[in-house]
């Protein structure tokens, strides 16, 4: 069985792994049967706008890794390690999407430094915390964090800061 973290489509006829949620679920079973242009963590990586029918089914993910490492058959039998290139940095796992939201490129930079989470650079971040954003309950932060980014942001970014914002009814 292969999974959508490794690009590779299964047969249509293999079974899931039990673990994954319905979001995940639906992630794997789109790559299964139509191939690589499903894979939705494929989508947080993806250069310009993400298309409209993916952005629901991306939850408050944010980094196209995330799924990909959870279901990674060969994670099974990963062991937790101390070394130091693995533990978190700049409290990353505990962060809102909204502290995410609102940090300047530099310290994009500064946080994500030595993490392949920079490799997708500011813009694409400021893209996928506004998609996951526009998928997270309506909460009045959420909409002054979307519209202070708005400005001066990219015309992507904006383009997906106005989905997020129709998503959530005032």
């Amino acid at each position: 069985m292969r999974y959508p973290g490794y690009h590779y489509p299964c047969h249509p006829g293999h079974i899931a792994p039990p673990e994954l949620d319905r979001i995940s679920y639906h992630c794997w079973r789109l790559a299964c049967l139509f191939g690589y242009k499903y894979c939705v963590p494929r989508y947080l990586e993806l250069h310009g706008s993400i298309p409209l029918e993916f952005r629901p089914l991306i939850g408050n993910r944010i980094y196209g890794c995330d799924d990909c490492q959870l279901f990674c058959p060969w994670n099974r039998f990963a062991q937790l390690t101390r070394e130091q290139d693995f533990q978190v940095r700049h409290q990353l796992d505990s962060s809102t999407l909204i502290e995410l939201f609102a940090w300047s490129e530099q310290q994009f930079l500064d946080n994500t430094a030595g993490s392949a989470i920079r490799r997708i650079g500011h813009e694409r971040c400021l893209r996928n915390i506004a998609v996951a954003l526009g998928n997270a309950p309506t909460q009045p932060d959420i909409i002054t964090a979307l519209e202070v980014r708005r400005d001066g942001s990219s015309e992507m970014v904006r383009e997906h800061i106005q989905w997020a914002l129709e998503q959530h009814p005032k």
